[in-house]
């Protein structure tokens, strides 16, 4: 079942129950307030008529009793009919106007001597009657019976015309309703109607930028395109952040497969050569061979190395890729680059080193691990040794009291890179060999570093030029020392 027809049976329905319930109100309300009207205008004119009754040969013998009833103006009380019994002979005394007799019964009896007055309809001769029975005494002693009878027959017409008229209208009523509410449903509706064939066109077509076009109000409709609007925006940026992971997740897959190849390749070739010097061991070999498989050892052995090393930063990024986060806490800085100043001794480089003044990290902590800022600065620092052949390597220290932060400055004076790379430098397996010379690595350094860093809630500036050299700042957030707060909180405590 469609909206549109639901919504058109919901109004119909609830149209019905309101006519209903007018019509009921209205008819019993107008029925009643009739009724009530000449029930009054009988009792207020059976008193006046027991007033004027004029009752004559009155003496201790009630059947002598003669009841006569005073004459009705007909113009004035036009369909109203008196009629009195005598009880006690049973005489009945009517109007001029009454040619037949009201019907009189012993439980009507009963009820008039008891002294009550009531109300009765009667049919005579096709005719409806209400019948108001009044009891008649004199000096407190019940003489007869007085009847005022109405002709209702033009009340009980007025009713059923009434009636007629309340269900007739409200049929045309409801037959108007639901075919205006079919005809409103389905205007309101239409925009909806719009939506779908234009969310029709967006699933069949290949364009991603398309849009619902909604060119009425700021009503529900015109909220409901824009959210909507907004969810195909969402979708599409999702959509286009999965393609992004796939290609990269595609490049990240062939560039290790290309750096696990390389040294596998190697390997496979020194071993190869070292099983036929194996099986040739007792026979005369000469000193050239023997020497060829001392340097297949050391190739071995290089390669092994490089691979463990490549699948360390291959596990540091999938830890990354994972979410996982590693336990922090206050760190002293200073102690960090005095480790790292203690590294470099034994790192292979052809530039000098120079660490500047770390004064100013005087009583300087940042919250994180000091294993992983020592991995990320080797980082830094090897990559300034591998592309500065020549010149100097130098690590000063910054600290910016309004920003509440401490950077650490790596300087190199080596062959710098070009503006155009820059975006790129830490992305994973990204390396340009090809302009700056050929040199040893997985181009997965600087991605872990980054990571790193963004673990402790740092940044990186970069400022390089080629021939000239390049700097790398690393800024990291400064915490309140352990001993600080100790202070603080025994203070606070006191």
């Amino acid at each position: 079942m469609s909206i549109r027809l639901r919504l058109t049976i919901w109004y119909t329905l609830i149209l019905a129950i309101v006519l209903v319930a007018f019509g009921l109100s209205l008819y019993f309300f107008m029925s009643f307030t009739v009724r009530g009207d000449l029930q009054d205008n009988l009792d207020k004119l059976a008193k006046d008529v027991n007033s004027q009754i004029r009752v004559v040969g009155i003496s201790k013998y009630q059947d002598t009793v003669v009841i006569q009833l005073p004459d009705l103006d007909t113009f004035q009380f036009p369909g109203i009919y008196l009629q009195a019994i005598n009880t006690a002979n049973g005489r009945l005394t009517q109007s001029s106007n009454l040619h037949a007799k009201i019907p009189f019964s012993e439980h009507d009896l009963k009820r008039t001597e008891a002294g009550e007055a009531f109300f009765k309809e009667v049919g005579i001769g096709g005719v409806q009657l209400l019948v108001y029975q009044w009891p008649m005494q004199i000096n407190g002693h019940m003489i007869g019976v007085l009847q005022v009878a109405s002709n209702i027959d033009a009340m009980l017409q007025s009713s059923e015309n009434l009636r007629l008229i309340l269900i007739s209208a409200g049929l045309v009523a409801l037959i108007l309703a639901a075919s205006l509410g079919w005809f409103l449903a389905r205007q309101a509706l239409q925009p909806i109607e719009f939506i779908r064939k234009e969310a029709e066109k967006i699933e069949r077509g290949d364009d991603l930028n398309m849009r619902l076009q909604y060119l009425g109000p700021n009503d529900e409709i015109g909220r409901l395109t824009e959210t909507i609007n907004g969810m195909f925006e969402r979708l599409q940026q999702v959509y286009e952040d999965l393609q992004e992971s796939v290609m990269s997740q595609r490049r990240f897959v062939s560039d290790a497969s290309h750096e696990l190849r390389t040294p596998l390749t190697t390997i496979r070739g020194n071993v190869d050569y070292l099983k036929k010097v194996l099986i040739n061991i007792g026979q005369e070999e000469s000193r050239d061979e023997i020497l060829t498989a001392s340097e297949a050892v050391i190739d071995i052995s290089s390669e092994a190395e490089r691979m463990s090393r490549l699948v360390n930063d291959l596990l540091h990024l999938a830890r990354a890729d994972a979410g996982i986060v590693f336990e922090k806490k206050p760190i002293l800085v200073s102690r960090v680059l005095e480790e790292m100043n203690h590294r470099v001794r034994w790192m292979v480089r052809n530039s000098h080193w120079q660490l500047g003044d770390l004064s100013a990290l005087n009583d300087v902590y940042v919250l994180g691990s000091a294993d992983y800022l020592l991995q990320m600065l080797t980082i830094f620092i090897e990559n300034s040794f591998k592309y500065t052949p020549k010149g100097s390597v130098d690590l000063t220290v910054k600290h910016e009291y309004n920003k509440q932060r401490v950077g650490i400055q790596i300087t190199d004076t080596g062959i710098g890179m070009e503006a155009k790379h820059i975006p790129h430098i830490f992305k994973r397996f990204y390396r340009i060999d090809a302009s700056r010379g050929e040199t040893t690595g997985t181009g997965l350094g600087l991605s872990i570093a980054k990571w790193i860093c963004d673990e402790h809630q740092g940044t990186i500036e970069l400022y390089t030029e080629c021939g000239i050299g390049t700097t790398f700042i690393i800024w990291l957030p400064i915490v309140e020392s352990p001993m600080g707060a100790q202070e603080r909180n025994e203070n606070g405590s006191h």
